[in-house]
């Protein structure tokens, strides 16, 4: 669909639940801060779970028609954006919103966002040191197919 594919439809309801639970139980004279906080929890959301069900394993079938080979991949998203890069702008547009009231606050929330995109795309050096440190022997017969070879193998060694 040309306004969403998916489940890209679900970041804007996230944002209207929030914003209505928002002006509920702020005071009268804060929308401001109901609409920021709406932002914010859409981002959120939109961003967690565009990650979950966007990056799904690629599926390959053939088309029984065309006798073609299809790659089906998961695809959610929102006026033709996926949906993990909603969480970006959803939380562009509240830092907006922050800096017309306040620029200290704004430029908090600006540090902590920047904080939290470069630690969930850091590697861990654990996994560095895991992956280079793995004997060369362990990583050729990691294959399911190699693994079988070798017991096949030593069966065949067995049986004769």
């Amino acid at each position: 669909m040309l306004i969403w594919s998916g489940r890209g439809i679900s970041a804007i309801l996230v944002f209207f639940a929030s914003m209505l639970f928002m002006t509920m139980i702020l005071p009268k004279g804060s929308a401001d801060a109901a609409f920021v906080l709406s932002l914010f929890i859409a981002a959120g959301f939109s961003w967690y779970f565009g990650q979950k069900w966007n990056m799904g394993e690629e599926l390959t079938e053939v088309d029984p028609k065309s006798k073609r080979i299809v790659k089906v991949k998961n695809n959610h998203s929102l006026f033709l954006i996926p949906l993990q890069y909603w969480g970006f702008i959803f939380s562009g547009f509240a830092i907006l919103i922050l800096y017309q009231n306040s620029v200290l606050l704004a430029t908090i929330c600006l540090i902590v966002l920047a904080v939290l995109v470069f630690l969930r795309f850091q590697k861990k050096p654990k996994e560095l040191f895991e992956a280079t440190n793995q004997p060369i022997h362990a990583r050729s017969i990691s294959n399911s197919s190699d693994r079988n070879k070798v017991e096949f193998s030593e069966k065949q060694k067995e049986g004769k």
